[in-house]
């Protein structure tokens, strides 16, 4: 099934690309990407290479936990990062200042904070402030890596609710696989967690409600070193158009955890099938791209 940008989303598209490719400049041809260990990570890395593949650059990518990965695009190190996830790594960007550079938005809204599977009697996060509560959660909330924003913004939660549990650092794939072990025995867990990934598009789960509104709505930006758009022009143009709804990052993910492809296999595959979403992308940056026949 082929996914297509209608409406305003076409309009912008076929006013943003012209009708002849024009080659732009390309600037320097090495591009170094940092993306972590979430699924959300790699294949949006994995895709978002391919793409600057065909528009003449060579990538390489280094996988890094994220407060590295911001460090390194402070030095020149890394290039770009497109999952600097907001506002739970908005404390990176305020020690960083001027040394990072937001190009765009890589995918979003996206929902996240502390889930639990549907099945579990719980709605709110002010609930977990209630000991007999926590307890029967086994008294800790699992988490992904300590640097994700995720992370950060959960210790806020947990000190703003006064929830008595230990907040347990793991890595996404971790925390995954024992959300699907307990789901699977119907027993209560409770994880820090986002979407898009394929627990959201597997399970029955639940986003506890934050009435402080700490979590916030979730978006993805691309991020890039200071001097990436000078050194970068075609690219950083190509980066400001680098977005995807969550329903595609989601489609992407399932291709990978059910169908067992690799990200690269899994976003050729987008690709192959999002034709004009592509064109939008990168119809303009290079030569030899043909324009979809449902565009004419």
């Amino acid at each position: 099934m082929h996914s297509t940008l209608t409406g305003l989303g076409l309009a912008m598209a076929l006013l943003a690309v012209p009708a002849q490719a024009a080659e732009s400049e390309i600037g320097e041809t090495s591009i170094t990407i940092g993306y972590t260990s979430w699924s959300s990570s790699t294949s949006i890395t994995a895709l978002g290479k391919l793409l600057l593949e065909d528009i003449g650059y060579t990538v390489e990518l280094k996988q890094l936990d994220t407060g590295l990965i911001y460090q390194a695009l402070s030095t020149g190190a890394v290039d770009t990062f497109f999952s600097a996830w907001m506002p739970g790594q908005q404390s990176y960007l305020n020690k960083l200042g001027d040394k990072i550079d937001i190009i765009g938005t890589a995918s979003g809204p996206a929902p996240g904070g502390l889930v639990v599977p549907g099945y579990v009697d719980i709605n709110s996060i002010e609930e977990l402030k209630d000991p007999e509560v926590m307890a029967s959660l086994g008294g800790k909330i699992l988490g992904i890596d300590a640097g994700a924003g995720l992370m950060m913004q959960t210790k806020e939660v947990m000190a703003a609710y006064e929830i008595p549990a230990e907040l347990v650092t793991s890595s996404g794939a971790a925390m995954a696989a024992a959300f699907k072990t307990a789901y699977e025995k119907n027993e209560p867990i409770v994880v820090t967690g986002w979407c898009p990934t394929p627990m959201c598009a597997k399970y029955n789960l639940k986003f506890l409600a934050d009435p402080k509104n700490i979590y916030g709505d979730a978006r993805n930006w691309t991020v890039a070193n200071s001097t990436f758009r000078e050194d970068h022009p075609r690219a950083a143009r190509f980066l400001a158009r680098f977005t995807l709804f969550e329903k595609q990052m989601s489609r992407m993910l399932v291709w990978i955890d059910e169908d067992g492809m690799t990200p690269e296999d899994a976003a050729q595959r987008f690709v192959e099938e999002n034709p004009e979403v592509i064109w939008y992308m990168i119809g303009d940056l290079g030569t030899g791209f043909e324009k979809p026949a449902s565009l004419n």
